[in-house]
């Protein structure tokens, strides 16, 4: 009963720092800004994991090695995202700089930013994803 009652806490905690991320304006921004679209991936496997969590808590299920091994995948997509987008930073931005024209640096600064923002976003998502669900793991897995 008491590892349902603390999912149920981190859960809700979740849900609360979801609401002020969308209430702040970051959460739209932080799924439009990514290029690569991974951090809808990495949402998904972890409302996914999050439920089953709850779920195999509820009903007494004492087998968490896919949720363990989906916990590892999120934090390896995050690092794929990194590499994504230093790779979208850093392809053909140099192609068309001329240094004495101040414009062409606005123009390199601001494609770069994109890859940059993806790199980060993603690594992000991550890392927040996989940190959760093993907290979530650790108060329910009885190993």
């Amino acid at each position: 009963m008491v590892k349902i009652l603390l999912w149920w806490l981190i859960f809700w905690l979740t849900g609360l720092f979801t609401y002020l991320m969308y209430d702040f304006g970051l959460l739209i921004q932080f799924y439009t800004q990514d290029m690569t679209m991974l951090t809808y991936l990495i949402t998904v496997l972890f409302a996914a994991t999050t439920c089953s969590v709850g779920y195999k808590s509820y009903v007494g299920h004492r087998d968490y090695s896919t949720e363990w091994f989906i916990s590892d995948v999120v934090i390896t997509l995050g690092m794929i995202g990194t590499i994504v987008g230093f790779i979208i930073m850093l392809s053909g931005t140099f192609d068309t700089l001329k240094i004495a024209d101040a414009n062409s640096v606005r123009v390199l600064i601001a494609s770069m930013s994109k890859g940059l923002y993806t790199a980060l976003n993603t690594t992000l998502a991550g890392l927040i994803s996989s940190v959760i669900i093993k907290a979530q793991l650790v108060v329910c897995d009885d190993q």
